[in-house]
């Protein structure tokens, strides 16, 4: 049952018909409040799968749902009344009264988005806590002191909550010296940072300047990679152990989660001056079959006691597995590599090594391995992937293999808001923000800003509404709503045959101080559904563009894109 609501297109047929039926209903209510009389309320277009009729007016649900609409009683003042109908015609409304209504629709679907972001928040939504997981090499925020485990709370004064929040505030400085206020150990400090200025595309297509500080959000987690001959691997603990657990001396074992853990048991163990260290690990998934082993520390004996965990790690031979190769697709690479280098690219980490595949359009490409403590070049054919940017759909080439190791995210914060006015001053707030963003997105596509590929139909609909069936109900209303507030802005546009394009009639008239032509407005309208027409083409060629393999791959046979 879930496979069919995940289907794409029967999730584009839940949420448009949701999306359609609050956003008719607006006008409908709308309408009988003022009196107007409505010959036909209609989810859906095209022929009627079934309908009723009641006090005058015909309720349907049409074949297609890509639409619906409500037609009132006398749009124009030449256009007869069916019998039956109860009410006046929309020509003998007011101006004000018929303006209510062509904003009704819009205005429904604001606060449908509005209603769900307040009750998202009254249920309390997850975010990427603000906890520093990994710091780049030689960056910024390296060379100011910041460390894994830093919990970021205020930058300039402004308070930070979440992670999104943290990468704002740096993306919107770039090159400017920011304070940074942080919890380190339970104590506050205060860091000046100044992130690089980087070059890139924002999430509309537009190119911009963007500040980066080096730190993401991810902790290296605790799988290692041992050097051979190393006391480590004396004490036979192999390459891909997840280490669980430190102890030394009469110390019980203490907890690992990540590396940064492991790196501060080894330091306590290190400042208590032991003769061995107890480590258990485990191999693969199954958390009950649990490994121990005794380590010599005899390599530690001449280190000063200002010494840093990495010494103290490189000592006994442990090395982190974020870039040690797991399981391989070229028998050439070897489980158990180290990838040191691509292209002639030194990549010190998986940020690293990710900056450089996001752009890499080769098809080949040379590497190099650290293998036996030897260093190695393979020449290799990459794999290629798609990946749908905002300017269409390009085709990268990644490395054919995986890694032992993995980035593992801090713990969750949770945005709550039990008081419902809270609640729906943070709805309101939420709705604000995307629709501000749907309007420039829409200005820059009108000033050539925004690429025309940008530019999304109804299989993109189709595709992120299966997506978002399928990562469960939140994911689904979230998506909800961000349609539901494109939806409402884009018929506040003034494109004829939408609702903006009515209210510039209907301010015409008014200018005027009479009705216009029915020439006028029929001419009006054609253009509206030429551009409609012309739009919705565009927009399916993109989609066309974008998802056409796995449109493909799913009539054949293929399973879900």
């Amino acid at each position: 049952m879930q496979d069919l609501f995940s289907h794409p297109l029967m999730g584009m047929v839940i949420l448009l018909g949701v999306l359609i039926l609050v956003h008719e209903a607006g006008h409908y209510w709308v309408g009988r409040f003022f009196g107007i009389g409505v010959e036909t309320f209609s989810i859906g277009i095209g022929g009627p799968i079934f309908k009723w009729v009641r006090k005058g007016t015909e309720f349907r649900l049409a074949w297609l749902p890509l639409g619906g609409f409500v037609k009132f009683a006398g749009m124009t003042a030449g256009e007869p009344l069916l019998p039956g109908v109860q009410g006046i015609p929309f020509y003998q409304a007011s101006r004000g009264a018929r303006a209510a209504v062509l904003l009704a629709g819009p205005l429904a679907n604001l606060l449908l988005a509005v209603f769900i972001y307040a009750a998202l928040g009254m249920h309390g939504i997850k975010h990427p806590s603000p906890v520093v997981g990994m710091v780049v090499p030689h960056s910024p925020a390296e060379l100011a002191g910041f460390q894994p485990g830093d919990r970021i709370v205020e930058i300039d004064g402004e308070g930070i909550a979440t992670w999104g929040e943290l990468q704002d505030a740096l993306f919107l400085a770039p090159g400017k010296k920011l304070q940074v206020t942080l919890l380190r150990g339970g104590k506050t400090q205060v860091l000046s940072v100044t992130p690089d200025a980087i070059e890139g595309v924002d999430k509309l297509g537009r190119k911009v300047t963007r500040g980066q500080a080096g730190v993401g959000p991810g902790f290296v987690d605790a799988v290692v990679t041992v050097r051979a001959g190393s006391p480590a691997a004396q004490g036979k603990l192999p390459t891909g152990a997840a280490v669980t657990s430190i102890g030394c001396g009469t110390t019980p074992l203490q907890p690992v989660s990540h590396w940064v853990d492991m790196e501060s048991a080894l330091l306590a163990c290190f400042l208590h001056k032991i003769d061995s260290l107890d480590v258990g690990y485990q191999i693969g998934t199954d958390k009950k079959l649990a490994h121990q082993v005794q380590l010599s520390v005899d390599s530690w004996r001449q280190l000063p006691e200002t010494a840093a965990a990495s010494v103290l790690t490189e000592r006994l031979g442990l090395y982190d597995s974020q870039l040690t190769i797991g399981e391989s697709q070229n028998p050439a690479v070897q489980l158990g590599d180290r990838l040191l280098a691509v292209e002639g690219h030194s990549i010190s980490d998986l940020f690293a090594l990710n900056t450089f595949l996001m752009e890499n359009h080769k098809k080949n490409a040379v590497i190099q391995v650290e293998r036996g403590g030897r260093t190695s070049s393979i020449s290799l054919a990459m794999q290629e992937v798609e990946v749908q940017r905002p300017t269409g759909k390009e085709i990268l080439y990644i490395l054919p293999f995986s890694f032992l190791g993995s980035l593992l995210p801090a713990a969750p914060v949770l945005t709550q808001y039990k008081n419902p006015m809270l609640a729906i001053q943070f709805g309101w707030r939420e709705t604000f923000n995307l629709s501000r963003t749907m309007v420039e997105a829409l200005g820059g596509l009108l000033s050539g800003a925004v690429p025309v590929q940008s530019l999304g139909g109804p299989i993109m609909i189709a595709k992120i509404a299966g997506d978002s069936v399928k990562a469960g109900w939140e994911t689904f209303v979230q998506v909800l709503a961000m349609v539901s507030i494109n939806l409402g802005i884009l018929n506040l546009f003034p494109i004829p045959i939408l609702d903006g394009g009515r209210l510039v009639l209907l301010f015409a008239e008014t200018v005027r101080r009479r009705p216009l032509s029915e020439g006028s407005v029929e001419r009006f309208q054609q253009l509206g559904f030429m551009m409609v027409v012309l739009l919705t083409f565009l927009a399916t060629y993109n989609d066309l563009g974008r998802f056409w393999a796995s449109i493909v791959k799913q009539a054949w046979g293929g399973g879900t894109p």
